[in-house]
């Protein structure tokens, strides 16, 4: 088969143009396909002739938005984003904060690594190992210097990241992820925040519940502990009153009196 489907993205490249050592910049000789060939974002500079002119190279397809000439060690400030058949990779090679934009953010879903596990960025299914995964809140990502985030398409790989109400990441819904909500309560541990707000609290049991209810009976399925039991309603009766008190105007509250003492 022929060479096809090549991607050159996110490299800085420094060459010198010179007749003895630089004839083009790609092989699109016999047994390729040039025309499959991908460019993006790539930085070039020619020593010989550091120009943008001088530094553009010959491809045999338009590049977006590459960069060429200029300070052979001007920094990238961007982050990287490579794109994948599963989703995106994202590196942020800065020693400051960088913000990347995601087009169409609702339809990725964020990777989280539990203990041991395994990121393969070229295999079909990247993950290896136990992971969670989290709603994207926005279209802009914060990445802090020097990390990365990894962005699955669910629809693209579906078998990428678990099922929703999973916390235990064995491809069912059932008690134990139930023992991981119950254990995690109160806490931050992503695995078992289902509705990705930050916090493992009663809507992560309600979201199992729901989901565990379409293929078990209720008899099967355990309550919360008593003392969260309890806690949900000490938090129900403190939303009640203060919504009570914030309803009842000043002018409808009846005063105390106090009646003057017989002579």
């Amino acid at each position: 088969m022929d060479t096809q489907n090549g991607q050159l993205h996110d490299n800085r490249i420094v060459f010198n143009d010179t007749s003895s050592e630089f004839s083009t910049a790609v092989n699109v000789g016999p047994e390729t396909v040039p025309s499959s060939f991908s460019f993006a974002r790539n930085r070039w500079l020619n020593l010989a002739n550091p120009t943008p002119a001088g530094s553009t190279p010959s491809l045999p397809t338009a590049e977006t938005d590459g960069v060429y000439g200029g300070d052979p060690m001007a920094p990238i400030d961007a982050a990287h984003v490579w794109d994948f058949a599963w989703g995106k990779w994202i590196v942020n090679a800065n020693s400051t904060q960088e913000s990347v934009d995601i087009a169409n953010y609702q339809s990725f879903r964020r990777a989280i690594a539990a203990s041991g596990a395994i990121f393969q960025p070229l295999a079909p299914d990247p993950l290896v190992g136990i992971w969670s995964s989290q709603a994207i809140p926005a279209a802009t990502i914060q990445l802090p210097a020097f990390s990365q985030v990894i962005l699955i398409d669910p629809s693209n790989c579906a078998n990428c990241i678990g099922t929703l109400g999973d916390y235990d990441s064995d491809g069912i819904v059932d008690e134990g992820d139930f023992n991981i909500w119950r254990s995690a309560f109160a806490s931050t541990l992503a695995s078992a925040d289902g509705n990705s707000n930050a916090v493992v609290d009663a809507a992560d049991y309600v979201l199992w519940r729901k989901l565990t209810l379409t293929t078990a009976g209720s008899s099967s399925i355990p309550d919360p502990a008593p003392i969260m039991l309890g806690w949900l309603a000490w938090a129900a009766i403190r939303r009640r009153h203060a919504r009570q008190v914030f309803a009842t105007s000043p002018s409808s509250v009846p005063q105390s009196r106090t009646q003057a003492p017989p002579n």
